[in-house]
């Protein structure tokens, strides 16, 4: 009697965690709080999306490379950093650590980069990972990944 006490809300709550686990909500979730949605991806718990409308972490679909470089570099905006070799079409090449991470003060460097076909952009506070990609000078694709755990 004491064990069926235990199971039957233990299966009670594994159903719900499935259900939740396989709907939207994940997805949705990761739009603007990953570290949360990736408790809702096991076994691993790191979270990945691909999203083609709406906001992502604050960044827009259409939203243009002049705008993502105002709020970049706007006072209060997250500490993240720009690699430099994502989306290298010459070919990767030996580079310097320090110029291989681009802060956004770095407003020249900053500037080469949102021209480019595909931007990465990396949190600093967290392990946020975000691929734009651009087409016509505006984003036209956000790849959100949020790594928990790097057992891969």
């Amino acid at each position: 009697m004491r064990r069926s006490h235990v199971l039957v809300p233990l299966a009670v709550l594994v159903a719900a965690y499935t259900a939740i686990a396989v709907s939207s909500y994940p997805r949705e979730l990761g739009r603007a709080h990953p570290g949360r949605a990736s408790w809702f991806r096991p076994p691993l718990f790191n979270f990945a999306d691909d999203y083609s409308s709406g906001s992502v972490m604050g960044f827009r679909i259409g939203e243009r490379a002049n705008d993502l470089e105002r709020r970049l570099t706007a006072p209060g905006a997250r500490s993240i950093e720009l690699n430099a070799l994502c989306d290298d079409k010459r070919g990767l090449k030996a580079m310097p650590i320090n110029e291989t991470w681009v802060k956004v003060t770095q407003v020249d460097r900053l500037r080469e980069l949102l021209g480019r076909d595909t931007i990465c952009i990396f949190g600093l506070d967290d392990r946020l990972f975000v691929q734009l990609d651009m087409s016509d000078g505006a984003v036209r694709k956000i790849h959100l990944s949020y790594v928990r755990n790097e057992l891969i």
